[in-house]
C-alpha cells in the first residue's frame, strides 16, 4: 500500500512538471512563430494602425516579457487560445474542437485493432517458443516501420483506387452530399440523428482506406513499444518495490508522438480536413494563433495521456502485486497444513 501511495504521489509531479515545460515551450513557440498575433483581432479590410496598436496593448504585447509571459499563461489556461485569421475568422479554440471529431474518426478504429493485434503479437515475439513465428513477427514490424505512412496511402490509392476503383482515393464524403445538421460535430452520429443513414455508409466509404493506412503503422509501432517494454522488464529487478514507471512513461511519449505524426501524415494523404490538416494550414499560412493553439493542444493531449497510462499502470502494478502475495500466502498455508 505504501508502494501504491509513493507512485500515486509521483503521477502529479509528473504532470505539473510536463504542464510547465508545455507552457514555456508554447511562450517560447509564440515568441517565434511566423505571423503576426494582432491580426486575428483585426476587423477584415484595410489595417487602421491605430486599432492595431491598441489591440497590441490590450494583448500585452508592448509589456516586458516577464509580464508577456504570465498573460500568455493566464490566457492559455482559460482557454482563450487566440483567434484564427487566415483560415477562418474565429477562437482557434472553437476551430481545433470543430476539426477534431474527423481526427478522432480516423484514430478510432486503427487504434482499437493496432492496439489489441500489437500487444498481442508484441508478448508472442518476446515468449514464443517458435522462432519462425517470433522472427516473423520481428520482420514485419520492422518492415512495417521502414515504409512511410504516406507512401503506404499512396499504394492503397492507386491499387484500390484508380486500378481497381473500389474505394474513393480522398475526402471523406461525396462531392454532391450535403453534411448533417451540426449537433456533436461527429458525422456518424449527426447522420444518425437526422435519419440520413445513406451519409454514414458514404463516410465509413471513405475511410477505409485511410484506416487500413492507419492500422498498418500502429500496429507495427504497438509491436515494437511491447517488444522494448517487455525486455526492458526482463532486465529489472523482479522485486515489486524496485519497479520502475519511467520506462513506460518513455515508451507511452515514444508512441504518442510516432502515432500522432501518422495521424497528420495520413489526414493529408487523404484529404480528410481534420486536425493535421488544420496545423498544416496554419504553418502554410502563417496564421499565428492557430499555431501556437494547436502546440500548446498537443501538448495538453500528451499529457492527459501519460497521466492515465500512468495512473493504469500503477494500478495494474498494485493489483498485480496484491494477487501474487494472496497466491503465496495461500499456498504456505496448504504447506502448513500437509
Amino acid at each position: 500500500m505504501e508502494k501504491l501511495h509513493k507512485n500515486l504521489l509521483f503521477i502529479p509531479i509528473i504532470i505539473v512538471t510536463l504542464l510547465i515545460i508545455a507552457l514555456i515551450l508554447s511562450f517560447t513557440l509564440a515568441l517565434y512563430a511566423p505571423g503576426d498575433p494582432v491580426l486575428g483581432y483585426l476587423p477584415e479590410g484595410p489595417i487602421d494602425w491605430e486599432v492595431y496598436e491598441q489591440v497590441k496593448q490590450a494583448l500585452g504585447l508592448n509589456y516586458p516579457l516577464i509580464i508577456q509571459f504570465f498573460g500568455f499563461l493566464f490566457r492559455m489556461l482559460i482557454g482563450d487560445w487566440g483567434r484564427s485569421f487566415s483560415i477562418a475568422r474565429m477562437p482557434v479554440r472553437d476551430l481545433i474542437f470543430l476539426k477534431l471529431p474527423r481526427t478522432i474518426d480516423l484514430l478510432l478504429f486503427p487504434l482499437i485493432i493496432g492496439l489489441i493485434l500489437g500487444i498481442l503479437l508484441g508478448i508472442v515475439s518476446v515468449k514464443s517458443r517458435f522462432k519462425i513465428a517470433s522472427r516473423s513477427i520481428q520482420l514485419f514490424s520492422l518492415l512495417g516501420l521502414t515504409i512511410p505512412v504516406f507512401f503506404l496511402g499512396m499504394l492503397f490509392q492507386f491499387f484500390l483506387g484508380y486500378v481497381n476503383p473500389i474505394f474513393p482515393t480522398s475526402g471523406f464524403k461525396t462531392i454532391t452530399y450535403d453534411d448533417p445538421p451540426f449537433v456533436t460535430g461527429f458525422r456518424i452520429f449527426d447522420a444518425l440523428i437526422a435519419g440520413q443513414y445513406y451519409l454514414i455508409a458514404d463516410y465509413i466509404n471513405h475511410l477505409i482506406l485511410p484506416w487500413i493506412s492507419l492500422t498498418i503503422p500502429i500496429l507495427v509501432t504497438t509491436i515494437l513499444l511491447v517488444r522494448m517494454y517487455l525486455i526492458n522488464q526482463k532486465n529489472q529487478p523482479k522485486a515489486p518495490e524496485k519497479r520502475s514507471i519511467v520506462p513506460f512513461a518513455f515508451h507511452i511519449a515514444l508512441g504518442f508522438g510516432l502515432i500522432f505524426t501518422h495521424i497528420m501524415r495520413t489526414e493529408i494523404t487523404f484529404g480528410l480536413a481534420g486536425f493535421g490538416q488544420l496545423l498544416l494550414d496554419a504553418i502554410t499560412n502563417a496564421d499565428y494563433w492557430t499555431i501556437v493553439g494547436s502546440f500548446y493542444f498537443v501538448s495538453i493531449s500528451f499529457i492527459i495521456v501519460i497521466s492515465i497510462s500512468l495512473f493504469l499502470y500503477v494500478l495494474y502494478g498494485y493489483v498485480k502485486d496484491q494477487f501474487i502475495s494472496q497466491r503465496k500466502m495461500k499456498n504456505k498455508k496448504v504447506i502448513e497444513v500437509k
